[in-house]
């Protein structure tokens, strides 16, 4: 009595030749192995409550079928389909998606003898499922209350409410029979209201896809209902919203909704939200006219060729269709509507062709972040990666060929973000999937082709081991020794790089002649090295630290004194709580630790929110060198005080940068005065511009 249609299917499948794995179970139904492992579970629970021998696994992987559970199935097959034959049931988790619908969409006060009748189960497993519901509905800060007057009912915020029904439709949708549930709890007929939509996409243009064509109906009805019981939005959701009064969908939309649904201002601009973040598949006119959306997409296109070292062909062609995807994408975001379908993700998770890119969208659509001044949550991510995905296919462009790499540190946060930007400048044309730590890498199942680790690790995979904190001459070495275990050649390397941007920039005429007088160029200038031009929003180093957080000493006793001295700024100005000092201590009394850049600073810190009150940097120079715990003798420290983990790396990076340049740190090291060194801090900053 508790078999779906899935699993119907993955036992008929098995019963002809149980010698399938999970593997084969996978391909065969596009489905996760976690999600192969519940259906295999749901089987056993209803052969079980059937009196059927359970499968087994064998040793080898296979599945294990009694005669008896062959035969049942065999006969089965031959008399009826399966959907005469098997009733389904909800499990636990749907029957609390349905229980909370049924609360919120209600018509009449609901007593335990309404919720038993609907569900189909008995009065236990109602005040069960109440419960469970409850527990689930306080992370939404919604709670279900009972009154002898209006009987179960659902308690909160109205908008959060609204939300949590964008997510309950598109979760019931995909049930098996969702459909059913929904009109008969909902007791609302969907198909009175699909002209109404159609009529939108004609007049709009555009042809929604069949998921949103499934889902939108559903919307206006049950948004409708929470208005007829009196659930009104608040005008403060009205007063909000203001950046889409001017689009042709409000226009239209609006238009033929008024004759049809009598709401309220601030209630139709909702319904009308929904259409705007409803996804469509195609499109007769440009619906598109936000142009700050066209310029973060344009920005995206380029940073995908600059992080790929791929040029696209027809960048209008695919700004286009980006921007029909990404325009409902943008609204779902900003307003936090936002798909709570992992389907997408669990499908990336399992496609190796596909996770490499999802990590590249991840990095490039910052510029639309930005704009919504919001996260894109991964199955966000995880649907533009498809999309992404299919118009490169499209182009004929190709990840496959790229090098891989991962890296592994175990120094925090901070450290492994400066490691990870300096492997990146110094290898642009890698594809750097991920930062781990040691556990996290041993349980790491993406395919790469190189590893680089601060640590020794058992691996089959070539390992490049570095110091956390790599200096220039580091650098130069490491680069080396990679680019001759790839058996690349920079220059060509270099040619190849310096041929992408011509490309996208002019017309060649002849390109083996072009190739040649670059490889003069490079011959001859092989000592010569530009200047990087790096642009970056986030703070500078002159952000954390100012003049009154920087003093001077001759000497300290040892190096738990120079950190307490150091800190003593981040004190006074209540930066840091004084606990936060013997961590640093704790965290430097070791002969492993990497808290120092060049030759002379040391930066204490440590990941510890609860010990930091605020973003701040400070400095001591001393006039004679102090040795630490691991025999590195410096002469600067500058504890980090870091709360806002996302905006400090470009101040680090600068940071490192000061202190890998021998001649600036002797200068500092003389001043007498603050303002000096911030002053010298100054005039070296203006020529390392930093990009992140």
């Amino acid at each position: 009595m508790l078999l779906d249609k899935r699993s119907y299917s993955i036992i008929e499948l098995l019963v002809q030749n149980p010698n399938n794995r999970i593997a084969d179970l996978e391909k065969e139904f596009q489905l996760t192995r976690r999600q192969i492992n519940y259906s295999i579970k749901k089987i056993n629970d209803w052969l079980e409550s059937t009196y059927l021998p359970r499968i087994e696994r064998s040793k080898n992987g296979s599945f294990s079928l009694d005669q008896k559970v062959i035969q049942y199935f065999t006969n089965l097959s031959s008399q009826q389909e399966e959907s005469e034959q098997l009733e389904y049931v909800p499990t636990e988790k749907e029957r609390t998606i349905l229980l909370v619908f049924y609360l919120l969409t209600k018509k009449e006060e609901l007593s335990l003898a309404h919720i038993t009748d609907v569900l189909e189960v008995s009065k236990n497993t109602v005040v069960r499922d109440i419960k469970v519901a409850n527990e689930w509905l306080n992370d939404y800060g919604l709670t279900i209350i009972y009154t002898r007057t209006e009987g179960y009912k659902i308690k909160g915020e109205e908008l959060t409410i609204r939300k949590l029904l964008n997510s309950l439709l598109e979760k019931i949708l995909q049930m098996y029979k969702g459909q059913y549930y929904l009109e008969k709890i909902g007791q609302l007929n969907a198909e009175a209201v699909l002209p109404i939509i159609e009529k939108i996409e004609e007049v709009l243009g555009i042809q929604y896809t069949d998921q949103s064509l499934v889902v939108l109906p559903w919307l206006l009805l049950v948004n409708k209902r929470r208005v007829n019981q009196g659930n009104i939005l608040e005008k403060s959701w009205h007063e909000s919203v203001v950046d889409f009064r001017d689009t042709r969908e409000y226009e239209v939309i609006n238009e033929h909704l008024i004759p049809l649904i009598k709401l309220l201002d601030h209630e139709r601009e909702w319904l009308i939200l929904q259409f705007l973040t409803a996804n469509f598949q195609d499109s007769t006119k440009n619906v598109v006219e936000d142009k700050d959306l066209i310029i973060a997409i344009k920005e995206m296109i380029w940073l995908f060729e600059e992080k790929t070292y791929l040029t696209i062909s027809n960048k209008q062609y695919l700004l286009e269709r980006l921007a029909q995807h990404l325009r409902p994408a943008y609204y779902r975001v900003k307003y936090q509507i936002s798909l709570k379908n992992d389907w997408y993700l669990d499908y990336i998770e399992r496609e190796e062709s596909y996770t490499v890119l999802f990590e590249i969208i991840k990095e490039i659509i910052l510029p639309v972040e930005k704009l919504t001044n919001r996260i894109f949550n991964n199955n966000e991510i995880a649907l533009l990666t498809f999309f992404f995905g299919a118009e490169l296919l499209n182009q004929g462009i190709s990840l496959e060929n790229k090098i891989k790499a991962v890296v592994v540190c175990t120094n925090g946060i901070s450290i492994s973000r400066i490691l990870n930007y300096s492997l990146k400048e110094l290898f642009p044309d890698f594809i750097f999937l991920n930062v781990l730590s040691i556990r996290e890498f041993k349980e790491y199942t993406r395919h790469f082709d190189i590893v680089f680790s601060t640590v020794p690790l058992e691996t089959d995979r070539k390992t490049f081991l570095l110091n956390p904190l790599i200096t220039e001459k580091e650098k130069q070495a490491l680069q080396k020794q990679v680019y001759q275990y790839l058996g690349i050649d920079k220059k060509e390397l270099s040619i190849s790089k310096l041929l992408s941007v011509i490309k996208k920039h002019a017309k060649i005429y002849d390109e083996d002649q072009l190739v040649s007088s670059l490889k003069n160029m490079l011959n001859s200038n092989a000592e010569t090295r530009d200047p990087i031009e790096f642009e970056s929003s986030l703070p500078s180093l002159l952000n954390y630290l100012n003049e009154e957080r920087i003093q001077f000493i001759e000497e300290v006793d040892d190096w738990k004194e120079g950190i307490r001295l150091a800190c003593a700024p981040l004190i006074e100005e209540q930066k840091i709580m004084p606990q936060y000092i013997e961590t640093l201590i704790n965290e430097n009394d070791t002969e492993h630790t990497y808290s120092f850049l060049g030759e002379t600073m040391a930066i204490p810190h440590a990941d510890r929110p609860n010990q930091i009150l605020n973003d701040g940097f400070s400095m001591l120079i001393l006039k004679r060198p102090i040795q630490f715990k691991n025999k590195h003798k410096v002469q600067i420290i500058v504890p980090l005080a870091i709360e806002e983990k996302t905006n400090h790396l470009k101040a680090i990076l600068q940071l490192q940068k000061l202190a890998e340049d021998t001649e600036l740190m002797k200068k500092l090291m003389s001043k007498q005065k603050p303002e000096e060194v911030i002053e010298i801090i100054k005039t070296k900053l203006l020529n390392i511009e930093i990009k992140v």
